[in-house]
């Protein structure tokens, strides 16, 4: 949990634009619990960022997961998992 604290912490002053990152596709790397938030690492035209993440339909994903950037809300990147081998 404190994990998750410091990078929410860490992450807040960044201000990604949807446009930037609608569409990407990134991996969880701190789970993303049901109805909660987790991050996400994606690589974008400055390079490879880590940004808060929940699932777009309240679930949740695992570490490691694959996953589709569907939209910003906020400061938090809704997501949806991703097919493996795609």
């Amino acid at each position: 949990l404190s994990m998750g604290a410091t990078l929410v912490r860490e992450m807040a002053g960044a201000r990604p634009d949807g446009r930037t990152w609608r569409g990407s596709i990134g991996t969880v790397v701190l789970a993303i619990p049901e109805h909660g938030i987790g991050a996400v690492r994606v690589a974008g035209p400055f390079g490879v960022t880590v940004l808060p993440a929940r699932g777009i339909h309240h679930e949740g994903l695992a570490w490691g997961a694959r996953v589709l950037i569907v939209d910003l809300e906020g400061r938090v990147a809704e997501v949806c998992s991703y097919p493996e081998g795609e």
